[in-house]
Protein backbone atom coordinates (compact mmCIF):
# COMPACT_ATOMS: atom_id res chain seq x y z
CA UNK A 1 0.00 0.00 0.00
CA UNK A 2 1.53 3.34 -0.99
CA UNK A 3 2.06 6.03 1.63
CA UNK A 4 -0.41 8.92 1.68
CA UNK A 5 0.88 12.24 0.33
CA UNK A 6 2.90 14.41 2.69
CA UNK A 7 0.91 16.65 4.98
CA UNK A 8 1.64 20.41 4.73
CA UNK A 9 3.55 20.21 8.04
CA UNK A 10 5.76 17.45 6.65
CA UNK A 11 6.37 19.45 3.47
CA UNK A 12 7.37 22.47 5.60
CA UNK A 13 9.75 20.31 7.62
CA UNK A 14 11.29 18.96 4.40
CA UNK A 15 11.75 22.47 2.98
CA UNK A 16 13.18 23.72 6.27
CA UNK A 17 15.58 20.75 6.47
CA UNK A 18 16.70 21.46 2.89
CA UNK A 19 17.35 25.12 3.77
CA UNK A 20 19.20 24.15 6.97
CA UNK A 21 21.29 21.64 5.05
CA UNK A 22 22.43 24.39 2.70
CA UNK A 23 23.09 26.81 5.59
CA UNK A 24 25.01 24.27 7.66
CA UNK A 25 27.01 23.22 4.60
CA UNK A 26 27.84 26.85 3.76
CA UNK A 27 28.77 27.44 7.40
CA UNK A 28 31.10 24.45 7.36
CA UNK A 29 32.83 25.77 4.23
CA UNK A 30 33.04 29.27 5.67
CA UNK A 31 34.51 27.94 8.93
CA UNK A 32 36.95 25.80 6.96
CA UNK A 33 38.21 28.42 4.53
CA UNK A 34 37.82 31.65 6.54
CA UNK A 35 38.35 30.73 10.18
CA UNK A 36 39.82 34.08 11.23
CA UNK A 37 36.97 36.01 9.64
CA UNK A 38 34.49 33.64 11.28
CA UNK A 39 36.00 34.32 14.70
CA UNK A 40 35.95 38.08 14.07
CA UNK A 41 32.29 37.95 13.04
CA UNK A 42 31.30 35.66 15.92
CA UNK A 43 32.97 37.94 18.46
CA UNK A 44 31.55 41.10 16.90
CA UNK A 45 34.95 42.31 15.74
CA UNK A 46 36.98 41.65 18.90
CA UNK A 47 40.69 41.96 18.26
CA UNK A 48 42.84 38.95 19.05
CA UNK A 49 39.92 36.51 18.94
CA UNK A 50 41.75 34.20 16.56
CA UNK A 51 44.69 32.39 18.11
CA UNK A 52 46.45 29.32 16.71
CA UNK A 53 44.98 27.15 19.49
CA UNK A 54 41.52 27.95 18.10
CA UNK A 55 42.33 25.69 15.13
CA UNK A 56 41.28 22.68 17.25
CA UNK A 57 37.85 24.22 17.84
CA UNK A 58 37.62 25.14 14.19
CA UNK A 59 38.01 21.45 13.30
CA UNK A 60 35.21 20.49 15.71
CA UNK A 61 32.96 23.27 14.40
CA UNK A 62 33.48 22.22 10.76
CA UNK A 63 32.75 18.59 11.67
CA UNK A 64 29.58 19.58 13.55
CA UNK A 65 28.33 21.77 10.69
CA UNK A 66 29.09 19.07 8.11
CA UNK A 67 27.28 16.36 10.07
CA UNK A 68 24.31 18.65 10.69
CA UNK A 69 24.17 19.48 6.97
CA UNK A 70 24.14 15.79 6.05
CA UNK A 71 21.49 14.95 8.67
CA UNK A 72 19.26 17.74 7.39
CA UNK A 73 19.76 16.62 3.78
CA UNK A 74 18.79 13.05 4.69
CA UNK A 75 15.66 14.22 6.52
CA UNK A 76 14.71 16.61 3.71
CA UNK A 77 14.51 13.74 1.21
CA UNK A 78 11.76 11.96 3.14
CA UNK A 79 10.61 14.12 6.06
CA UNK A 80 7.95 11.66 7.25
CA UNK A 81 10.13 8.57 7.28
CA UNK A 82 13.45 10.19 8.20
CA UNK A 83 12.61 13.08 10.48
CA UNK A 84 14.19 11.17 13.37
CA UNK A 85 17.56 11.98 11.78
CA UNK A 86 17.01 15.58 12.94
CA UNK A 87 17.22 14.60 16.61
CA UNK A 88 21.06 14.89 16.73
CA UNK A 89 20.75 18.31 15.09
CA UNK A 90 18.25 19.35 17.76
CA UNK A 91 20.54 18.05 20.50
CA UNK A 92 23.54 19.96 19.14
CA UNK A 93 21.49 23.19 18.91
CA UNK A 94 20.12 22.76 22.42
CA UNK A 95 23.56 21.96 23.81
CA UNK A 96 25.09 24.99 22.10
CA UNK A 97 22.29 27.21 23.41
CA UNK A 98 22.53 26.01 27.00
CA UNK A 99 26.32 26.10 27.14
CA UNK A 100 26.40 29.50 25.43
CA UNK A 101 23.96 30.83 28.02
CA UNK A 102 25.88 29.28 30.92
CA UNK A 103 29.20 30.65 29.67
CA UNK A 104 27.73 34.08 28.93
CA UNK A 105 26.08 34.27 32.36
CA UNK A 106 29.22 33.13 34.18
CA UNK A 107 31.44 35.92 32.85
CA UNK A 108 31.99 39.19 34.65
CA UNK A 109 30.67 42.34 33.05
CA UNK A 110 34.27 43.37 32.32
CA UNK A 111 34.83 40.23 30.23
CA UNK A 112 32.64 41.46 27.34
CA UNK A 113 35.19 40.41 24.71
CA UNK A 114 35.17 36.79 25.90
CA UNK A 115 31.38 36.83 26.19
CA UNK A 116 30.80 37.89 22.58
CA UNK A 117 31.41 34.43 21.13
CA UNK A 118 29.08 32.79 23.66
CA UNK A 119 26.44 35.42 22.91
CA UNK A 120 26.76 34.77 19.17
CA UNK A 121 26.27 31.02 19.71
CA UNK A 122 23.26 31.67 21.95
CA UNK A 123 21.69 34.10 19.45
CA UNK A 124 22.04 31.64 16.55
CA UNK A 125 21.50 28.23 18.15
CA UNK A 126 18.53 29.06 20.37
CA UNK A 127 16.27 30.38 17.57
CA UNK A 128 17.36 27.51 15.31
CA UNK A 129 16.60 25.01 18.05
CA UNK A 130 13.16 26.49 18.75
CA UNK A 131 12.20 26.67 15.07
CA UNK A 132 13.51 23.18 14.30
CA UNK A 133 11.75 21.71 17.35
CA UNK A 134 8.49 23.46 16.43
CA UNK A 135 8.56 22.21 12.83
CA UNK A 136 9.70 18.73 13.91
CA UNK A 137 6.83 18.43 16.38
CA UNK A 138 4.27 19.82 13.93
CA UNK A 139 5.32 17.26 11.30
CA UNK A 140 4.26 14.40 13.55
CA UNK A 141 1.01 13.67 11.74
CA UNK A 142 0.29 10.40 13.43
CA UNK A 143 0.82 8.28 10.31
CA UNK A 144 1.79 4.80 11.48
CA UNK A 145 4.44 3.77 8.97
CA UNK A 146 4.59 0.19 10.25
CA UNK A 147 1.02 -0.57 9.32
CA UNK A 148 1.41 1.13 5.94
CA UNK A 149 4.59 -0.61 4.92
CA UNK A 150 3.93 -4.11 6.20
CA UNK A 151 2.69 -6.64 3.70
CA UNK A 152 -0.61 -8.30 4.52
CA UNK A 153 -0.22 -11.61 6.32
CA UNK A 154 0.16 -14.55 3.94
CA UNK A 155 -2.97 -16.51 3.26
CA UNK A 156 -2.93 -20.02 4.57
CA UNK A 157 -3.50 -22.69 1.94
CA UNK A 158 -6.84 -24.43 2.04
CA UNK A 159 -6.70 -27.65 4.05
CA UNK A 160 -6.37 -30.83 2.03
CA UNK A 161 -9.26 -33.22 2.57
CA UNK A 162 -8.33 -36.85 2.64
CA UNK A 163 -10.68 -39.53 1.32
CA UNK A 164 -11.31 -42.97 2.76
CA UNK A 165 -8.20 -44.39 1.12
CA UNK A 166 -5.97 -41.68 2.61
CA UNK A 167 -5.41 -40.20 -0.83
CA UNK A 168 -6.20 -36.55 -1.44
CA UNK A 169 -9.44 -35.83 -3.24
CA UNK A 170 -9.32 -33.37 -6.06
Amino acid sequence: MPLPPLAPQEQRLGSFARLCSALYGASALFLLFAPELTFRLATFGAEGAWVPAARLWQIFAVALMASSAVACAIAAGAPRERRIVLVPVLISQLTGSVLGLVFFASLRRTAWVEARGALAILLTDLPLFLLTALLYRAASTGVNLETLTQAPPPREPAPVKLGVSGQPRL
